[in-house]
């Protein structure tokens, strides 16, 4: 590996530094060289110094990283800090209990919910330096990455709509290949140009890769790690939006489309919801490892007053509704069973064969419920047919008929 490609291995957050570097000949020459050829020569302490280790203590502590990352069997190195090296801040908010800075926000709902309409509406308090959720916030940067909605007749006719300045927003192309987390180093770069305030991607769910299994918390993390570095590096607040499930479980952090990774991987969770008897939009924080959960506010979802217009959001304040409450969702611990057992049935359809290694299946589906749960939910469901081949044991939904009996 080249000096660029062991930095960026090792420091992925540093990934859009490394390409801006790149387009400047004087760092071409040394980003392209072998680590053990430059780690001496002034230029490659100034590369450094540009990148962050701005003393000689620091970066003779990031060489002896790389080297070790380069060579980990013959040069193993501490992978803790004294604690009294570190100094100590205050959490940084944009709204106060609302939207942190540096780390990632999911934003979860129904397709109905407006999910889209939301950040927009952030995108533009954010560019026009516009109240946000009631809060005064000065004009920043928004990145917004989505390849659901056409820009020109929907995305940017909202955020007009909504009152945002253009001149501080970037939108991705819709014709930009962008998978996570193969292709973190395109939004990094995209953060490393603009420095963002806010980065808005629409939905995660499209930007993830084949080879991330969704309902895998080991998978998903993985996929969501390079956004965590990205926010934590560049200061900015990363939102991330996602579907709900079809399940029913009285924990709305279990609605979330996939894994509990996604609420693992990020410090705040919010979660919108359609009022479709009063029309208004619940936004609550369901989860918050910083500030108040439970914080809800509410929006009136107007209706276009011309021909071809978009509707907007408006904000109307605090509210005590609680946007999960909206679905009516069912108490006790016999639904999370009940939801359990939906997802194993659910899980097994999605098969051509509706068949799955019952270890694989266990896996997957515990990753969002307990083990008595889990093999409560399996009593539950009548269609579940296990059976051993090649030493290998199998779970295999089978479809009754009204006797009881397999169908062919």
């Amino acid at each position: 590996m080249n000096v660029g490609e062991v930095l960026g291995k090792k420091f992925p957050q540093l990934l859009g530094e490394i390409e801006l570097l790149k387009q400047e000949d004087d760092w071409v020459s040394i980003l392209s060289e072998k680590l053990s050829k430059v780690k001496e020569d002034l230029a490659f302490f100034e590369l450094l110094s540009k990148l962050g280790w701005t003393n000689y203590e620091m970066q003779q502590s990031a060489i002896a990283d790389l080297i070790a990352y380069e060579n980990p069997s013959d040069y193993p190195t501490r992978i803790t800090v004294p604690a009294n090296s570190i100094t100590p801040r205050p959490i940084q908010w944009r709204v106060k209990d609302f939207l942190k800075s540096n780390s990632l926000t999911v934003l979860a709902g129904d397709p109905s919910a407006g999910k889209s309409f939301l950040s927009t509406y952030i995108g533009a308090c954010i560019s026009a330096g516009k109240p946000l959720f009631g809060v005064e916030v000065p004009v920043g940067k928004v990145l917004y990455f989505s390849n659901e909605d056409v820009l020109e007749d929907t995305v940017v006719p909202r955020l007009i709509n909504q009152g945002a300045d253009l001149n501080h927003i970037r939108l991705m192309e819709l014709s930009t290949e962008l998978v996570l987390p193969e292709d973190a180093k395109k939004i990094a770069y995209e953060i490393a140009c603009e420095r963002p305030d806010v980065v808005i991607i629409d939905v995660i769910n499209n930007f993830l890769g084949e080879k991330t299994d969704t309902h895998n918390d080991k998978s998903l993390r993985k996929a969501l790690r390079p956004l965590v570095y990205l926010a934590q590096h560049y200061n900015c607040s990363i939102i991330a939006l996602t579907h709900l499930n079809k399940g029913k479980s009285s924990n709305p952090i279990y609605r979330l489309n996939g894994s509990v990774g996604y609420s693992g991987a990020s410090r705040m969770v919010w979660y919108l919801g359609n009022n479709k008897d009063t029309k208004k939009r619940i936004l609550s924080v369901i989860k918050s490892n910083a500030g108040e959960e439970g914080l809800n506010c509410e929006f009136d979802f107007e209706l276009p007053s011309e021909e071809n217009g978009h509707p907007t959001l408006v904000y109307r304040g605090r509210t005590e509704e609680f946007a999960p409450d909206i679905l009516n969702l069912p108490q006790g611990e016999m639904d999370e069973v009940t939801q359990c057992a939906m997802d194993i049935v659910m899980t097994l359809e999605e098969l051509p064969n509706k068949t799955m290694g019952s270890k694989e299946l266990k896996t997957r589906i515990m990753n969002n419920y307990t083990y008595k749960q889990f093999t409560d939910a399996k009593k539950m469901c009548d269609e579940l047919e296990v059976f051993q081949k090649g030493g290998k044991w199998y779970t295999k939904l089978v479809t009754l008929n009204s006797e009881g009996e397999e169908e062919e």
